[in-house]
């Protein structure tokens, strides 16, 4: 016997971090009703706990008690709150009992959260509440690591485990390997449910994968109304329903459906744009936030070409604040140092000398010793990668301290002046050597890791170098980050001769 199909719309909750889940009470009562009149099965009516005691609510579907909730419910159909578990711990909320307002509680956890967050699937269970439990990442996870993660959803037995694909990078034959795995060691009982991204414009197909590939199991697919979210959007929950009326025997309504999105979802059309792209597709390969996408796609009236290099330039698989990407937005499109002088003049300093770059992992501390030991030998320049203070005992002429971060900068200015600095972005007080961003790249390699960009700054010295670099460790990048900067080095290393001093996560291709 095939599996149920049931779909949870989570337009008012994910759809509408695109609106800042800002839209007006008489939005959010609107479309609780046109979804309930178009029979989805679970309606997210918001986020529950998803900020600090007493910011939101005020037309907003991030609620501070379930209270808040109950006049955009009707009683007869079944609603789901989302909780954040990481915020939802920080500020000590307690579950209440459940009063029939919600019928199930979302769960977002990360996977280092899974042991701590046991006792509250418990308590959302025990309150009373339909529990999902949302892991979030799924593609983080390697096969012992989710088979662990099963083993433990197990002993809880929630209502539903969620695959989900946080960054939209999921293929056709992830979510089958995925999905095989999940199946096979997941209780029979539990619903299995999946929450995509639309980067790569896989949402239907990867929904209409799972229907197909699910046999006896019940599944939950999640969607918003025309796909609404941040990034590159959603599943649509008018096609999936379109598509289960047609295949599945679905009795979804889709008037009411069309009503909402011609009246409540079409308003936001001109003021944010979440249709996937060549950006959104690389943001995935990159695991990139979905809000950093939607603040470089709709935050900057620049080209495609310019968008691609700026969300080339920021981490891969973390989020970072906007501040960082409008930094980083400055720095791409300085106009500083037109006429090179001020490279050159660096440059000048730093030919036929031996180098070492210190970057700011924890071995440049760990193995100073060493460190000394080859700079009293060598008598290299030292370059300092973000440091305010110099760390060995180096001639002062013989010592440079580079920054992109601005704080860094004028506390090193404050105390030491600005000789010897470098930074590829003007501030108020001038650096020694104000660079251009653009004429230290190499190829058509983008990046912000000053390592990488020193090292090709070195390469216009076109002159065999002994360059050491230290504390470049690798530790604390995501794993698709150390691939990448893997990659950059292998290449810089074709034109350009360096080592590393202290133990490193990279290595230099030969």
């Amino acid at each position: 016997m095939a599996g149920k199909i049931k779909v949870l719309d989570c337009t008012l909750r994910d759809g509408g971090r695109c609106f800042e889940n800002t839209c007006g009470d008489n939005n959010i009562e609107e479309m609780s009703k046109g979804l309930s009149l178009a029979n989805i099965d679970f309606i997210e009516i918001g986020f529950l706990w998803y900020l600090s005691f007493g910011i939101c609510r005020e037309n907003s579907t991030v609620f501070r008690s379930i209270d808040e909730i109950k006049p955009f419910v009707d009683g007869t159909h079944q609603y789901a709150a989302y909780i954040e578990y990481v915020l939802f711990k920080n500020e000590n909320h307690i579950i209440p009992v459940s009063d029939g307002t919600i019928s199930a509680i979302r769960l977002g956890i990360l996977k280092d959260e899974i042991d701590d967050s046991l006792s509250l699937m418990k308590e959302i269970k025990d309150k009373g509440y339909k529990l999902f439990v949302q892991g979030i990442n799924t593609m983080s996870y390697s096969e012992d690591e989710l088979i662990d993660f099963i083993s433990k959803i197990n002993e809880i037995k929630p209502y539903a485990f969620s695959i989900v694909d946080t960054f939209g990078s999921m293929y056709i034959e992830d979510l089958e390997r995925i999905f095989a795995l999940v199946d096979k060691h997941l209780d029979k009982n539990i619903y299995v449910a999946f929450h995509s991204h639309n980067n790569m414009q896989l949402s239907m197909a990867l929904a209409m994968t799972l229907i197909k590939i699910r046999e006896e199991r019940n599944i939950i697919i999640d969607a918003t109304l025309n796909g609404i979210g941040m990034g590159a959007g959603n599943l649509s929950t008018e096609l999936i329903c379109k598509y289960l009326n047609d295949k599945a025997n679905g009795r979804y309504n889709l008037g009411p459906l069309v009503k909402i999105i011609d009246k409540n979802i079409s308003k936001f059309y001109d003021k944010f744009d979440w249709s996937p792209s060549l950006l959104s597709y690389e943001s995935a390969q990159r695991w990139g936030t979905q809000i950093n996408l939607s603040y470089i796609n709709n935050g900057y009236n620049i080209s495609l070409e310019e968008k691609r290099k700026l969300l080339k330039m920021y981490p891969i698989g973390k989020g970072v604040p906007s501040r960082k990407i409008d930094s980083l937005y400055r720095i791409m499109s300085s106009k500083v140092d037109e006429d090179s002088c001020s490279l050159n003049n660096l440059l000048s300093k730093l030919e036929e000398r031996n180098i070492v770059i210190v970057g700011k992992g924890p071995s440049a501390i760990e193995e100073k010793e060493a460190i000394q030991q080859y700079i009293d030998e060598n008598n290299p320049i030292v370059i300092y990668i973000n440091h305010i203070n110099s760390m060995y005992d180096v001639k002062d002429n013989d010592q440079y301290y580079w920054y992109i971060e601005k704080e860094r900068f004028y506390k090193h200015v404050e105390e030491f002046g600005s000789d010897n600095v470098i930074t590829i972005e003007k501030f108020e007080e001038e650096s020694g050597y104000t660079v251009n961003y653009n004429k230290l790249l190499f190829e058509d390699i983008v990046t912000d890791d000053s390592i990488l960009l020193v090292l090709m700054m070195l390469i216009k010295l076109d002159k065999p170098l002994s360059i050491k670099i230290v504390g470049m460790d690798g530790t604390n990048g995501s794993e698709l980050q150390v691939i990448n900067n893997q990659q950059i080095l292998d290449r810089i290393s074709n034109n350009l001769s360096f080592d590393f001093l202290t133990k490193s996560v990279y290595t230099v291709n030969r």
